[in-house]
């Protein structure tokens, strides 16, 4: 549920009401179905998004679930990804990286940011599938600067275990959940992290004034036939 609201908060949309459509287990129990729309039911209310229908089936295959939200724009122009131009800066709401410890399923969707930032925002996405890989869903070229990059604690303590360094982390993991947007002036939140450029290539500006091309590592969405 809370994943399908954040594609609300990309847009600077508020949720209207969302459908819920399940496949459950013929073991699953009562108590285990109640469980599951209770939590969907708590993350929707959160935003006033009641659950008005979907469709509920059972089979021999692992518990399924989808959700499609509505949203309404109440005022305020929806934000596509389609509108970054050179020189807007880049900016994302908070720091990324080492979210598979715990943030990719305890998180809180940044609809009131999306608010905040729809009427200055040229393009907006949230990071689901990683920096590196959803930039590329709003722009062909860009720089940007490694220092300027916020870094999770968590992007931190994974680095520990894996020797991965907290700034591939911060750049790859994805499910951050934060927003990823452009804007040609100083928004009200947000951390600037580089700039579109009108030269395609996305580039990864170093502390030690190095320029390497960015690498497209995060969670790739395939369709196997």
């Amino acid at each position: 549920m809370n994943r399908n609201l954040s594609d609300c908060a990309a847009m600077g949309c508020l949720p209207a009401a969302a459908v819920a459509t399940v496949a459950l287990p013929r073991n699953i129990s009562t108590q285990a179905v109640q469980e599951l729309y209770l939590g969907m039911k708590t993350a929707a209310d959160v935003w006033d998004c009641p659950i008005v229908g979907g469709d509920t089936a059972s089979w021999d295959g692992k518990l399924i679930a989808t959700v499609t939200i509505l949203a309404r724009s109440a005022g305020i122009t929806p934000v596509r990804r389609t509108g970054a131009k050179p020189r807007d800066g880049i900016y994302v709401t908070g720091p990324l990286g080492g979210s598979i410890l715990g943030r990719h399923l305890d998180f809180i969707p940044r609809i009131d940011l999306g608010r905040k930032l729809a009427p200055v925002a040229t393009a907006m996405i949230d990071i689901s599938d990683g920096l590196s890989r959803d930039l590329r869903h709003i722009c062909n070229g860009a720089v940007l600067e490694a220092a300027a990059i916020p870094i999770h604690p968590d992007a931190i303590e994974l680095s520990h275990r894996d020797s991965i360094s907290p700034l591939e982390h911060a750049l790859n993991d994805g499910e951050d959940y934060e927003l990823l947007f452009t804007s040609s002036q100083t928004p009200p939140v947000g951390i600037r992290i580089g700039t579109i450029q009108q030269e395609p290539g996305i580039w990864l500006h170093t502390p030690d004034n190095k320029s390497i091309p960015l690498q497209s590592r995060g969670w790739e969405h395939r369709v196997h036939g």
